[in-house]
């Protein structure tokens, strides 16, 4: 089994926060968000995942890889995505 997971928006509703990091690294208890749902695909046994990225992916991306390295990630950046959706 695969997830996905949108990760490509700026956040603008959480700025200034999100001026120097992409939302789903803002910390919430101390741990980026995107950190929760990560936890909860691998709990369920999920280890390939999908990441759509966007603003700031380079810094998702490295966090990502750095912390799970058990598991298998796709990332596609999306290079549009500051004028286009989550289904661009």
């Amino acid at each position: 089994m695969k997830a996905i997971i949108l990760s490509a928006g700026i956040g603008s509703r959480l700025r200034p926060i999100t001026n120097e990091k992409p939302k789903t690294m803002v910390e919430v208890n101390g741990r980026p968000m995107i950190s929760y749902t990560i936890d909860a695909l691998q709990a369920n046994g999920i280890k390939n995942i999908i990441v759509c990225t966007g603003f700031m992916a380079t810094k998702l991306v490295n966090l990502l890889e750095l912390e799970y390295t058990e598991i298998n990630f796709k990332f596609i950046e999306n290079k549009d995505y500051d004028t286009t959706n989550n289904m661009y």
